[in-house]
């Protein structure tokens, strides 16, 4: 895939977006689900394979390195949710989906409820 890449990357900073087929080979590969967990069907490939994988990209293409990096993020936050609620997510679990994690409130305890 670093070849199909690196031989797109003009048309890549010319069009100021990735091709169709790039996109389309990166969840054919894997690269969208790479962090899902097995349970779900996923590889759940530890951190250090899927950090190889999104630089063996950048280096073909910053850019599709980025975009490999922030597109797999969604199995981060997943994993945090209830498994059946995140699996009704994610019919696709190769489907792209950017994450952020940022604080935006202050948890706060209610009296009678529990954490589980």
């Amino acid at each position: 895939m670093a070849a199909m890449v690196h031989a797109s990357s003009d048309q890549i900073e010319r069009e100021r977006r990735l091709p169709a087929e790039i996109i389309n080979t990166m969840k054919d590969v894997g690269v969208f689900g790479m962090a899902r967990p097995l349970i779900w069907g996923g590889p759940e490939l530890d951190r250090l394979t899927q950090f190889r994988g999104i630089e063996t990209l950048a280096i073909a293409d910053w850019s599709v390195g980025w975009c490999a990096m922030i597109n797999c993020d969604g199995a981060y936050v997943t994993a945090f949710l209830d498994q059946d609620m995140g699996r009704s997510l994610y019919p696709d679990i190769q489907a792209p989906t950017a994450a952020a994690a940022s604080i935006a409130g202050q948890a706060t305890r209610v009296r009678g409820c529990s954490s589980r």
